[in-house]
């Protein structure tokens, strides 16, 4: 059974769900899903490596690249630590948007799903937490990655501009092609991205 060899760990509200689509049309990478969420929480990773694995068992020898997309991933210290142990040679892809844009993001979701009722610079003063991480901490890189450069080279991890998505998705989509040594199949670029009327990931 074939493993991953590269991980999108996040942030969240960088357009994940459109990457993910874009990169399981391309017919050199496999991505079964998004959020699976094994390496970071202890319900998921206690079931097994073998229960993770099953994710992948479609994965074929055209695969080149095979991986998934979790972006609570970058939050996690123990998460960077069980990466590396499942394989210490696994590209990593970040990317990274403006700190404030990205918790002001996640604060829009918080109001969707009920989970607050403030303001978001009092949801900011106060710690407001969703997803195991609070508010004003989603933006705070530098501890985060330095978690995961205890553990990798740095030739290892794609960093990525969210901005540079919105501005050129071509040149975007091609970085993380080439990190993953894959086809640059530029027409991919041309998915619509992936929105609902009530749930936008990202503006083109």
């Amino acid at each position: 059974m074939k493993k991953p060899n590269f991980l999108y760990i996040g942030p969240p509200k960088t357009a994940s769900k459109w990457i993910s689509k874009v990169l399981q049309s391309h017919p050199e990478i496999y991505v079964p899903g998004i959020d699976m969420y094994y390496f970071d929480r202890d319900e998921n990773y206690h079931k097994g490596e073998n229960w993770y694995l099953k994710f992948f068992k479609d994965a074929t020898d055209q695969h080149k690249a095979i991986g998934e997309l979790s972006h609570d991933y970058i939050y996690s210290p123990a998460a960077a630590k069980r990466i590396y142990e499942f394989n210490p040679d696994i590209k990593i892809i970040i990317n990274l948007r403006n700190p404030v844009d990205l918790s002001f993001s996640v604060y829009k979701a918080m109001i969707k799903y009920g989970q607050t009722s403030s303001s978001f610079r009092n949801a900011m003063i106060n710690g407001e937490i969703t997803s195991g991480t609070a508010l004003m901490d989603f933006g705070k890189y530098y501890d985060n990655i330095n978690e995961y450069l205890k553990f990798f080279n740095k030739k290892n991890i794609l960093f990525l501009n969210y901005d540079n998505l919105i501005n050129d998705k071509i040149n975007f989509m091609k970085q993380i092609y080439d990190f993953l040594d894959v086809t640059n199949l530029t027409e991919l670029s041309n998915i619509p991205k992936y929105n609902t009327a009530k749930d936008s990931r990202f503006i083109i």
